[in-house]
């Protein structure tokens, strides 16, 4: 299993997850089967989640929808 890590510095809780996401899927070569995210109090859990769900290719998983921050 090939991991990643990844961080932004956008105040922007989208733009943020956006930035993240994307420097993950070029250290990963490719888009992940699955994401640990961490956030600081300066992002909502669930607009850090509604931001990556809205990235994603694939459908939502269940897991995605019963995430709760």
């Amino acid at each position: 299993m090939r991991t990643a890590s990844a961080h932004s510095d956008e105040r922007d809780t989208s733009q943020a997850a956006r930035a993240a996401y994307a420097a993950a899927v070029e250290a990963l070569g490719g888009p992940p089967d699955w994401l640990f995210v961490q956030s600081t109090e300066a992002h909502a859990g669930e607009a850090v989640r509604r931001a990556l769900v809205e990235l994603g290719r694939r459908r939502p998983t269940a897991a995605a929808r019963a995430w709760r921050c």
